[in-house]
C-alpha cells in the first residue's frame, strides 16, 4: 500500500480506535495500529511483540506508543488539516489517560517532515 493512501486509512480508524474502553486496550490498538502503518523496518517490527500485549499497560508499552505514533506524525506526509485531526483527536481522549498528554507534549516539540 502506497504511504499516502496509508496515511488515509490509518485515519479511517484513528479516532474509534482512541474510544475504546478499557485505556488499556485503545492504547494497545492504536499502537498496532501505527507500528502496522510504519515504514520503518524498527518500528514495524514491534508488531509480533505487540500481539501478546493485549490489555497491557507497562512502561515499555507506553514508550511504543510515544514511539509509533511520533513515526507516525513524522513520515506519513500527512497535510497540515491531518496534523490538526491527528493532535485534536489526542487533546480529545487526553483526560482518559495522561499518556495521550506525553505525546500531545512530543508533538509540540516535533515538526512534521517535508520530504
Amino acid at each position: 500500500m502506497s504511504q499516502l493512501y496509508t496515511g488515509h486509512f490509518v485515519f479511517l480508524f484513528f479516532l474509534c480506535l482512541g474510544l475504546r474502553s478499557p485505556v488499556e486496550r485503545a492504547i494497545w490498538s492504536l499502537s498496532c495500529l501505527f507500528v502496522s502503518a510504519s515504514n520503518n523496518v524498527w518500528v514495524h517490527s514491534l508488531f509480533p511483540y505487540l500481539l501478546g500485549r493485549l490489555d497491557c499497560l507497562e512502561k515499555h508499552d507506553k514508550s511504543v506508543l510515544l514511539v509509533s505514533a511520533l513515526d507516525f506524525w513524522t513520515t506519513q506526509n500527512l497535510l497540515p488539516e491531518q496534523h490538526g485531526i491527528f493532535r485534536e483527536a489526542f487533546q480529545l481522549h487526553a483526560p482518559k489517560s495522561e499518556l495521550y498528554g506525553q505525546l500531545l507534549e512530543q508533538l509540540s516539540s516535533h515538526q512534521p517532515l517535508r520530504l
